[in-house]
């Protein structure tokens, strides 16, 4: 079976868009897990010390390094 130019070129634009999509997909899931971590720490350490922003700045950092390694810091 042969594909035409036309073809192709309509198979190639529907798989990018799938990828596109999926892509947009992971990366929405990624942003809300990131923002879910930063909340959680925030609470947890305004638990204890409401206003310690040093403390969380260097747990946030630990915490990226050990969850989102893809983060350039």
């Amino acid at each position: 079976m042969k594909i035409t130019k036309s073809q192709l070129k309509q198979i190639i634009k529907e798989e990018l868009g799938n990828l596109n999509e999926a892509d947009a997909n992971w990366w929405v899931k990624e942003m809300e897990r990131v923002l879910t971590e930063i909340k959680n720490l925030h609470d947890a350490i305004g638990r204890d010390k409401p206003d310690h922003l040093e403390l969380f700045e260097d747990y946030f950092k630990q915490n990226v390094s050990n969850n989102f390694p893809w983060i350039n810091k």
